[in-house]
């Protein structure tokens, strides 16, 4: 498009393409970033723009004229701006964005405030439509053990975590964008600071004082760990699986972050992802009542399996994850086979019904094919769907 009239506009105006390649800047672009013609907007070494990436990814599904406004944060220049981001005319589906730096408060009223948000005791936070962060106290970034910019512009499920933002925090949120405050209390994880957190957490509206729409959800956070009597006893019982008695997936984190910077790290580990055969038949046959037994009478004898140094887990549903020490890349298949073979040949009985538990299971090794937890899970995963197949 023509975009000389970029040149007589003073404020920070950039077209870019759809993959962020600068294309046209405006006179005045020059007095809050550095990128050129040709650059690309995301490697911006002033502001974190990954707000930008969600409105990108949006581009085939949004028309001419679509606007957004987001703030976004400079860690270098420690200022807030206003991003205004517009879908322009066109095939080329160009953007044009203008970045509006908000000045910091001199007036003391305004100094009070932020010193009275930043000192506060309580977790506080903004988080608009996109379930991004907009704005987080001092006491926030201190708490999840992040900066502003790791934080501010970044999704809630980048922060808290992808499973707990699905099973936990989406659904109340939602509920709050449709104008219903919210409160609640939950175990939270943060893998920054490897520790546990009982949070009391509440939501409000934010609307907006011209239409009255729900723009954003206030949180207030409020950790009441310290709260319960017996500390150690509520830890325990965070990390332990409330149905089998096994550790829960944030067992493994904190075994496997243990594991990660202790001696042990110079041990070579297998990590065994474990999975009942047909178990939904059990349930659909026999009730959940009948099926949790099963998972309880299998948990038990998995855990009894055990060597003193090996950690076993119900990762959720009818999955298992083992992490063995001392078991190195080359080790047979048919010696890991070994370890599990007393398990397939045990009969439980439940009431007067008796089952015989199948399972399959895949594998990766630590450090030899990665030394990140999500990504060994991934490569046994793939592992195990592979044995799968080659069974059937």
């Amino acid at each position: 498009m023509d975009a000389d009239f970029l040149k007589y506009i003073s404020s920070a105006v950039v077209i870019v393409n759809p993959t962020g390649d600068i294309q046209h800047v405006s006179a005045g672009y020059k007095d809050v970033d550095s990128l050129v013609v040709g650059e690309n907007i995301l490697s911006s070494g002033k502001w974190n723009l990954t707000v930008l990436r969600t409105i990108m990814r949006g581009l085939a599904d949004s028309k001419s004229g679509d606007e957004q406004l987001k703030i976004v944060y400079s860690p270098k220049l420690q200022q807030h701006a206003r991003l205004h981001v517009v879908l322009l005319p066109g095939k080329q589906k160009e953007l044009l964005i203008e970045i509006a730096p908000i000045e910091n408060p001199d007036a003391p009223k305004g100094q009070a405030e932020k010193k009275l948000l930043d000192h506060s005791d309580n977790l506080l936070s903004l988080i608009d439509r996109n379930y991004q962060y907009q704005a987080v106290n001092e006491k926030y970034m201190q708490t999840w053990g992040r900066d502003r910019a790791q934080i501010e512009g970044c999704s809630v499920a980048e922060v808290l975590g992808e499973d707990v933002f699905t099973d936990v925090v989406k659904s109340k949120l939602d509920a709050c964008f449709d104008g219903i405050p919210c409160e609640y209390n939950h175990w939270f994880y943060s893998p920054d600071r490897g520790n546990m957190m009982f949070l009391k957490v509440s939501y409000k509206p934010v609307r907006n004082k011209f239409s009255g729409k729900v723009d954003a959800v206030a949180v207030t956070v409020v950790d009441i760990t310290d709260v319960a009597v017996d500390q150690r006893g509520l830890e325990d019982k965070a990390f332990t699986d409330a149905l089998t008695g096994l550790s829960n997936r944030y067992g493994l984190e904190r075994h496997f972050s243990d594991v990660c910077t202790s001696s042990a790290r110079a041990k070579p580990h297998c990590l065994i992802f474990l999975d009942l055969d047909k178990f939904k038949q059990v349930n659909d046959s026999y009730g959940h009542a009948i099926g949790d037994q099963v998972l309880r009478y299998f948990s038990r004898q998995l855990e009894a399996n055990m060597r003193k140094n090996d950690f076993c887990c119900r990762w959720g549903g009818d999955e298992f994850l083992v992490l063995l020490p001392d078991v190195k890349q080359n080790t047979p298949l048919q010696e890991l086979e070994r370890r599990f073979q007393a398990l397939r040949e045990l009969v439980y009985q439940v009431d007067q019904v008796f089952f015989k538990v199948d399972f399959s299971f895949g594998f990766s090794f630590f450090p030899y094919q990665s030394d990140s937890l999500q990504e060994l899970i991934h490569i046994a995963d793939i592992n195990l769907l592979e044995m799968k197949h080659k069974s059937s």
